[in-house]
């Protein structure tokens, strides 16, 4: 009987798997910006391929920031290392009024996981997914202004648009390299290609501050941190 149930066990445990690989495969194509990795953001401290993260190890401490008015304002986990505070589980930031505007998810100190905004009203204005400290999949809300978002698909920057849905840039992959359309580089200019070939490169001509086009450092407070 008991050998039976172990047999039981490692059948049960051998088609959870398959059904695993079977979802992963079908969201690993993202070429149109749409799919997003399934991982399970709903159980605390799972990373992007959708693991526990685990605690025993590390002495982990919860932290939780207060505004003067007693109101929470950040909740995270961290360990120490040389004297520095490392990021480990998950991170959020909240409203006045309690609404999580921002979640993350780290791994010994690198974002790897879930990376939602949400306005104060509590919608989801944008969810990506990091792995392994790179934006991976999914839109992410572009640092320090809500006026530009990109849109990400296995590390390359495929869209750009506003927060509107006015779109900026638009590329596509082959074989996970930009083949057709235009692409934001590091240097925040936009990349021309087609089949795969570079044909020009043009600034991005869109100020952050205001969210309309316009010389992007008009404002020198606001650096492209790409």
């Amino acid at each position: 009987m008991k050998n039976m149930n172990n047999k039981s066990d490692g059948f049960s445990w051998l088609i959870m798997s398959v059904l695993m690989v079977f979802q992963f495969a079908n969201h690993a194509m993202c070429e149109n910006g749409d799919e997003l990795m399934k991982t399970n953001d709903t159980v605390y401290g799972y990373d992007s391929s959708g693991n526990p993260i685990k605690y025993e190890w590390k002495m982990v401490k919860e932290v939780k920031i207060y505004n003067y008015q007693g109101i929470l304002e950040i909740h995270y986990f961290a360990y120490e290392e040389k004297g520095k505070e490392v990021f480990h589980g998950k991170y959020v930031q909240f409203s006045k009024d309690g609404v999580p505007v921002l979640e993350m998810t780290f791994v010994d100190g690198k974002a790897d996981g879930y990376h939602i905004t949400r306005d104060l009203d509590g919608k989801i204005l944008t969810k990506g997914l990091w792995k392994n400290n790179i934006q991976w999949e999914g839109r992410f809300m572009f640092p320090h202004s809500d006026n530009l978002i990109f849109t990400y698909c296995k590390g390359k920057r495929i869209r750009s648009e506003t927060k509107d849905g006015t779109v900026l840039t638009q590329g596509e992959l082959k074989d996970d390299k930009e083949w057709n359309g235009t692409f934001i580089n590091k240097d925040f200019k936009i990349e021309h290609y087609k089949d795969g070939k570079l044909e020009k490169t043009t600034p991005f001509n869109f100020n952050l501050k205001t969210g309309k086009e316009g010389d992007p450092n008009q404002d020198k407070n606001v650096k492209p941190l790409l």
